[in-house]
């Protein structure tokens, strides 16, 4: 039998990915940690998790719980441009809520979400970017994708498309899980397995089909033709938001962040020690 050939790293392109064991790759060269295919057998069957979380109202508690990071991302940062913002994966819609309250005028799409209008904002059916409504298709001054680009199949080809509907100017702006930073946790959780401490650190772990590293964001958003591209630490949602049970997650999110403020200032940036990531980058003006 002919073995399954390597794939190219869906992030930065670079061959000589490596089995991490299958269907997971490694891409040596940024670090992004991916499925392959996105729905193979042993990934996270996210369609499935999605569906449940929401019919639970995990989903809506999750999003609420970000409430802090929502208003962090948009503190600075006045309507601008024609003051259109578009959600990708905006699951219930608290941040297109939150985003119109603030003066935008707000798009959220999802592909299981009942379409709503409210003041300022609509939430829309489809799948981003090959299957969405036309009020979807911009052009816009923003574009965000909170926890939503781990699940893309081609996240160069989604950035893509992205800043093909960004204004001249408009930004963009990611969260994701840190993988580098995960995978180090989950190595301690491991060492500590069967302590109480291990097991909290196991919950505070997690692993998408797309699982980026600082650098495999950079990547992604350079080959997609973003310019002024910087990513740096996100503050970790507050409490147990998943309901993990660990009584402890909230102390240990304070001391975490509090570690990675710390790395982040002793090394001027260059370190990005967080269980999360924020990217930000536009499309340049001409």
């Amino acid at each position: 039998m002919t073995p399954t050939p390597a794939p190219r790293c869906v992030a930065c392109t670079a061959p000589g990915v490596v089995p991490a064991p299958a269907p997971w790759w490694r891409c040596p060269r940024c670090g992004l940690l991916f499925a392959d295919p996105l729905d193979a057998p042993g990934a996270v069957d996210y369609a499935r998790a999605y569906a449940r979380a929401y019919a639970s109202g995990e989903g809506l508690r999750v999003e609420r719980a970000r409430a802090r990071l929502f208003a962090q991302a948009l503190a600075t940062l006045a309507p601008f441009g024609s003051r259109r913002c578009l959600d990708v994966g905006c699951g219930m819609g608290v941040f297109v809520r939150f985003a119109a309250a603030l003066g935008w005028t707000a798009i959220g799409v999802d592909h299981a979400i009942a379409p709503t209008d409210g003041p300022g904002f609509q939430l829309v059916e489809g799948r981003f970017p090959d299957r969405i409504p036309a009020e979807a298709d911009g052009p816009f001054a923003l574009v965000t994708f909170f926890n939503s680009l781990t699940y893309v199949d081609d996240p160069i080809a989604v950035l893509a498309a992205a800043h093909a509907r960004l204004e001249p100017g408009g930004l963009v702006i990611i969260r994701v899980p840190n993988a580098a930073m995960h995978r180090r946790v989950a190595r301690v959780a491991a060492a500590l397995r069967g302590t109480r401490a291990g097991a909290w650190l196991a919950a505070a772990t997690v692993r998408h089909p797309r699982s980026y590293t600082p650098r495999a964001l950079r990547e992604a958003l350079t080959l997609a033709g973003f310019d002024d591209v910087r990513v740096v630490a996100s503050p970790p949602v507050p409490g147990d938001p998943y309901g993990t049970g660990a009584t402890a997650l909230g102390l240990v999110k304070i001391a975490v962040e509090a570690v990675m403020r710390a790395a982040g200032v002793l090394s001027a940036g260059r370190l990005v020690w967080s269980l999360s990531l924020e990217a930000r980058a536009r499309r340049a003006r001409c």
